[in-house]
Protein backbone atom coordinates (compact mmCIF):
# COMPACT_ATOMS: atom_id res chain seq x y z
CA UNK A 1 0.00 0.00 0.00
CA UNK A 2 1.17 3.54 -0.15
CA UNK A 3 0.45 4.74 2.86
CA UNK A 4 3.74 2.02 4.06
CA UNK A 5 5.76 4.07 1.91
CA UNK A 6 4.44 7.57 2.87
CA UNK A 7 5.56 6.23 6.46
CA UNK A 8 8.94 4.98 5.79
CA UNK A 9 9.48 8.39 4.29
CA UNK A 10 8.05 10.34 7.67
CA UNK A 11 10.47 9.94 10.06
CA UNK A 12 7.74 8.25 12.42
CA UNK A 13 6.10 11.66 12.14
CA UNK A 14 2.26 11.36 12.08
CA UNK A 15 0.61 10.83 8.84
CA UNK A 16 -2.27 12.31 8.01
CA UNK A 17 -4.33 12.16 4.37
CA UNK A 18 -7.09 13.60 2.77
CA UNK A 19 -8.71 11.14 0.52
CA UNK A 20 -12.01 10.68 -1.56
CA UNK A 21 -14.87 8.76 -0.77
CA UNK A 22 -13.72 5.78 -2.97
CA UNK A 23 -15.22 2.55 -2.13
CA UNK A 24 -11.64 1.10 -1.68
CA UNK A 25 -10.47 3.62 0.83
CA UNK A 26 -13.14 2.62 2.74
CA UNK A 27 -11.94 -1.35 2.68
CA UNK A 28 -11.30 -3.97 5.17
CA UNK A 29 -7.40 -3.65 4.47
CA UNK A 30 -7.61 0.00 5.27
CA UNK A 31 -9.41 -0.67 8.43
CA UNK A 32 -7.09 -2.99 9.46
CA UNK A 33 -4.29 -1.02 8.38
CA UNK A 34 -5.75 1.89 10.44
CA UNK A 35 -5.85 -0.49 13.32
CA UNK A 36 -2.32 -1.22 14.00
CA UNK A 37 -0.86 2.07 12.86
CA UNK A 38 -2.24 4.80 14.94
CA UNK A 39 0.31 7.05 13.62
CA UNK A 40 -1.66 7.22 10.25
CA UNK A 41 -4.86 9.20 10.08
CA UNK A 42 -7.76 9.65 7.44
CA UNK A 43 -9.78 12.59 6.34
CA UNK A 44 -12.20 11.92 3.99
CA UNK A 45 -13.99 14.63 1.85
CA UNK A 46 -17.76 14.98 1.71
CA UNK A 47 -19.47 12.75 -0.65
CA UNK A 48 -19.73 13.98 -4.09
CA UNK A 49 -17.14 16.87 -3.99
CA UNK A 50 -15.30 16.92 -6.78
CA UNK A 51 -14.59 20.62 -6.32
CA UNK A 52 -12.79 19.96 -3.25
CA UNK A 53 -10.10 17.31 -5.34
CA UNK A 54 -7.97 19.20 -7.43
CA UNK A 55 -7.27 16.28 -9.83
CA UNK A 56 -11.16 16.18 -10.68
CA UNK A 57 -10.83 19.64 -12.07
CA UNK A 58 -8.18 18.50 -13.77
CA UNK A 59 -9.97 15.29 -15.17
CA UNK A 60 -12.92 17.29 -16.10
CA UNK A 61 -10.78 19.88 -17.97
CA UNK A 62 -9.34 16.48 -20.12
CA UNK A 63 -12.11 15.34 -20.49
CA UNK A 64 -13.64 18.42 -22.32
CA UNK A 65 -10.54 19.17 -24.49
CA UNK A 66 -9.24 15.36 -25.00
CA UNK A 67 -12.08 13.05 -25.16
CA UNK A 68 -14.84 14.71 -27.18
CA UNK A 69 -16.94 13.24 -29.20
CA UNK A 70 -15.27 11.74 -32.47
CA UNK A 71 -16.56 9.89 -35.97
CA UNK A 72 -15.36 6.49 -35.22
CA UNK A 73 -13.76 4.64 -32.55
CA UNK A 74 -11.13 6.33 -30.23
CA UNK A 75 -8.39 4.11 -28.99
CA UNK A 76 -6.87 4.61 -25.84
CA UNK A 77 -3.13 4.90 -27.33
CA UNK A 78 -5.32 8.27 -29.64
CA UNK A 79 -6.44 9.46 -25.65
CA UNK A 80 -2.66 9.01 -24.11
CA UNK A 81 -1.34 11.06 -27.29
CA UNK A 82 -3.81 13.56 -27.16
CA UNK A 83 -3.38 14.12 -23.03
CA UNK A 84 0.37 14.28 -23.59
CA UNK A 85 -0.33 17.03 -26.39
CA UNK A 86 -2.04 18.81 -24.68
CA UNK A 87 0.20 18.47 -21.01
CA UNK A 88 3.25 19.60 -23.23
CA UNK A 89 1.47 22.99 -24.68
CA UNK A 90 0.29 23.53 -21.01
CA UNK A 91 4.04 23.53 -19.61
CA UNK A 92 4.98 25.46 -22.90
CA UNK A 93 2.45 28.02 -22.25
CA UNK A 94 0.54 27.76 -25.63
CA UNK A 95 -2.75 26.92 -24.46
CA UNK A 96 -5.63 28.83 -26.23
CA UNK A 97 -8.13 28.50 -23.74
CA UNK A 98 -6.30 28.71 -19.77
CA UNK A 99 -7.13 25.20 -17.27
CA UNK A 100 -9.33 26.33 -14.79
Amino acid sequence: MFVHQLRAHSNARHTVLILDNASYHHSRRVKSFLERHEDVTLIYLPPYSPEYNPVEQIWNWLKGKVYQAQHGAVTVEDLLSRVRRFIWHWREGRLVTPLK
